[in-house]
């Protein structure tokens, strides 16, 4: 069985608290990472929330414009009837 000596005690110490505090320096760049990629999540969160905002005014105004030209076709097709059955003797043209 080997025996420690007092110095090689204290070198044990001295590595254990090199070791520490390497570990502590690593734990700060994690939390700043960390940090840092929460930020950019937010942004594409804000950015993706906006584009929704954006898709939803698009899509009623597509469903506005559709309904548009279903009255502009009915409106036609009224039209055509209405003139056949009040004068169905004059051609049209």
């Amino acid at each position: 069985m080997t025996t420690t000596t007092s110095t090689e005690l204290k070198e044990i110490r001295d590595l254990i608290l090199q070791l520490d505090k390497k570990i502590d320096a690593l734990d700060k760049k994690v939390d700043v990472n960390t940090a840092r990629t929460e930020e950019k999540l937010d942004a594409i969160n804000q950015r993706l929330e906006s584009m929704d905002k954006r898709m939803e005014k698009l899509e009623d105004g597509t469903q506005k414009q559709v309904w548009a030209l279903i009255s502009i076709v009915g409106v036609a097709v009224l039209g055509i009837l209405g003139r056949l059955l009040l004068f169905p003797s004059r051609p049209i043209g």
